[in-house]
């Protein structure tokens, strides 16, 4: 059972990310590919399934240093960080990540 359940997430996300027609020139070709591969990735984990959020830092409330003054709360979606990842997702072809963090 597991190892179905395994097999089925890795397609999943397989699928996901090559989106390409095979007629087409995929949008994420050449030398860059695997590193925007990985970066899209980690974009459509911080995107909340249900709503279509989109996490501002999963690194929340991590403090500078140590005991230090300084421990940032990033708890918010941020707007220009949300943008540029709907941006992302529309320039690779993932329109409907692009689309679902409207529908909030």
């Amino acid at each position: 059972m597991h190892q179905e359940t395994l097999a089925d997430v890795i397609d999943y996300w397989r699928d996901w990310i090559h989106q390409c027609p095979e007629s087409e020139i995929c949008s994420i070709d050449g030398r860059w590919h695997d590193l925007a591969i990985r970066s899209a990735l980690a974009l459509k984990l911080l995107t909340h399934h249900e709503t279509g959020a989109i996490c501002a830092a999963p690194t929340t409330s991590l403090p500078e240093d140590i005991g230090g003054v300084r421990n940032w709360d990033y708890r918010f979606n941020w707007i220009r960080d949300s943008a540029l990842t709907v941006q992302a997702f529309a320039e690779l072809g993932h329109l409907e990540e692009a689309t679902q963090y409207f529908d909030l």
